[in-house]
Formats: structure tokens, sequence, C-alpha cells
């Protein structure tokens, strides 16, 4: 059996570095289709492309980036809920990141955990959220990942409020709740939200969007025989979104919600807390802060 020399050990380097090589070039993009797919406790951005059907009928291209998280659990359960989130004017363009500025996402990128899958969508640049585009996603989420559909829920912020009214008014029964924050919605379409639950948010002195566009359209609601209730941060301006996303209660309501359940909705307190275990709530010590919000119904 002849010895190896020199060369032979070389060849034998070389070779194996070519196969080291080789296994890069197949597995990284592997790696990273599988990041972009999900990656449970964190938040990775990925994008939405489909058509819908324009004004005349014909289809119309539909490109949206978002931000997708997933449980740290993912895997223990076989469903899970889905909260849609569209931010305010100050997050459009083309770079998803600004998306996670505030509220959710920015809970997320903080190291907050949520037991629920997440989706923050990035609406372009000098436009408004359309209730066509916002749904073809939700939509489609719900066919790629394993969501509860009748636990679906829809918030907003700002110009994001106004996304949500207005998406909520075009699919009555889509969503098992809103939280519109700072924002209004058309008081004529309120016939269309008497089957779900709201529970909006305001600044009592926000110079941006006037507090009574929102009072307007709870009351439509309720004049309805809908269920919608609104908090007042009486000496806030228009930023208020992550004080009321910051506020355990808020959660624990929203997950309380069912598509065609009723649910016992009486005011929501301050300090509940989100039991990671089990996806659901822990009971709240108490209640809002005195002259910290006024509950509507």
């Amino acid at each position: 059996m002849r010895r190896w020399n020199y060369v032979d050990w070389i060849l034998f380097a070389v070779m194996g570095l070519a196969i080291v090589l080789l296994a890069g070039s197949l597995g990284w993009p592997l790696v990273e289709r599988w990041q972009q797919r999900g990656r449970p406790g964190r938040q990775v951005a990925r994008r939405f492309v489909e058509s819908v059907e324009g004004d005349a009928g014909k289809p119309v291209p539909v490109q949206m980036d978002y931000l997708l998280y997933l449980p740290e659990d993912y895997a223990t359960k076989d469903t899970w809920p889905l909260v849609v989130f569209l931010h305010g004017a100050g997050e459009r363009g083309g770079d998803v990141a600004r998306v996670a500025r505030g509220g959710p996402p920015r809970m997320v990128n903080e190291g907050h955990s949520f037991p629920f899958i997440m989706i923050c969508p990035q609406c372009a640049a000098e436009r408004n959220w359309e209730p066509d585009e916002v749904l073809s996603l939700v939509e489609h989420i719900c066919g790629d990942w394993p969501v509860d559909r009748e636990r679906v829920y829809l918030m907003g912020y700002s110009m994001g409020a106004f996304g949500a009214w207005r998406t909520a008014a075009a699919a009555p029964g889509r969503f098992a709740a809103m939280v519109p924050i700072a924002g209004g919605g058309d008081a004529e379409q309120a016939s269309r939200l008497v089957n779900l639950p709201i529970w909006a948010f305001h600044g009592g002195k926000d110079n941006t969007v006037a507090l009574e566009s929102c009072q307007a359209t709870i009351e439509a609601v309720k004049a309805a025989g809908g269920n919608a209730k609104l908090t007042v941060y009486k000496n806030a301006g228009h930023g208020i979104l992550d004080r009321v996303c910051d506020d355990p209660g808020l959660w624990f309501w929203l997950l309380s919600q069912q598509c065609g359940k009723t649910v016992q909705d009486g005011p929501v307190k301050s300090g509940a807390k989100l039991d990671p275990n089990t996806g659901g709530v822990c009971p709240h010590p108490g209640p809002l802060p005195e002259g910290e919000g006024s509950f509507g119904g």
C-alpha cells in the first residue's frame, strides 16, 4: 500500500475545502429562507405579493412588506390567535424596520413575549391603508400559518386606526375584536360593526386627530346596538400608542374576545398579566388609576 506524500495531502485538503464550501453554498440559503419564514420568539421581515380586484374589476398588483412574529412556544400548539397591527403615517415607506418604532412590534424588539402570531405590515409612502390589501394579507397569513380564525384581532394607531375602522367595516365578521388608537372612523358605517367588540383609545388633548371624530363613531356604533367603548387619556395628546400597548389590561380584554361568542365585558382593569404557559391571561389586581381614563358603554 502506497504511503501518502505531500501532494496527496494537499489534494485531500483541497477536496475537503471544496466539500465545505459546497455545503455552505447549499446550506446558507436554506438557513436564510428558514429565518425569513419565521423564527419563534422574534419578528422577521417578509414580503407579500398578490393581486387584488381594482375599482374597474381588473386585478391590481399588491406588494407589501411586513414584520412577522411567532410566539416562543410556537411548536406547542395547533393554532394561535393572530394580531394585525396597522402603523401610523410616520412609519410609511420602504424600510419595514420603521414599523417597530412603537407599539407591539417595538415591545417585541425589547424582549416582550406575546402568546399570539402577529403581523405588522408597512404602508407605502404617500399612501393610505386600503382594506382590500390588508384583508388579502390577513387571508394569506391565515392560510399559511396555524391561525385560529375565530381569534383574529385588528389594531391600528393614528392613520392605522382610520385604516382599521375602514378594514373592519369592509369585512364584517372577519375580526374578533378591534382596537383603534388615536383615530376615528365613518359613523355611517356603524351598522356594519355592531357584532364587533371595539375598544378605542384617544388623548383628551389630541391636536392631530380630534377626539370628537372617535367619539362620534363610538356613539354611532353603540346607538346601532354594537359593543363599543372608548378610553380617553384626559391630559394626553396624540402620542398614546406605547402607553396603551404597555397596559396588560388591553391584552387581557383583547385575547378574551372570540367570534360568535358573548364575552363578559365590564371595564377592564389595568395590571393584567399574560400567561406565557397557557397563552391566556391571569387575574388583574387593580382598576385604572383615577383620572387616567373614562369608559363609554
